[in-house]
């Protein structure tokens, strides 16, 4: 993986946001995928998947929990990293 650090997100605000990386080439036979907490369309990082992941998207964890980078532990998670989500309806 290449040492990608933050990524520039010219269609989101203009802003930069963390990331391990920018293609799915930087991770090997993963995938890099955009952190998105509770399916609300603003993406807050880049990260790879890995073959030791809890998750692969919102509809993989109990209702209410985002599918989440965790750090730490360098893995997809269902965890309260984007928080609780709030859904209306």
């Amino acid at each position: 993986m290449k040492g990608v650090s933050e990524i520039y997100l010219r269609s989101d605000s203009n802003k930069c946001v963390p990331a391990n990386c920018s293609e799915d080439a930087d991770c090997g036979d993963f995938f890099c995928r955009p952190e998105i907490p509770c399916g609300n369309e603003r993406v807050i990082g880049y990260y790879c998947t890995t073959p030791n992941d809890d998750c692969r998207t919102d509809e993989d964890c109990p209702e209410g929990i985002s599918c989440t980078y965790e750090s730490f532990a360098q893995k997809w998670i269902c965890g309260d990293g984007g928080g609780k989500c709030e859904y209306e309806g």
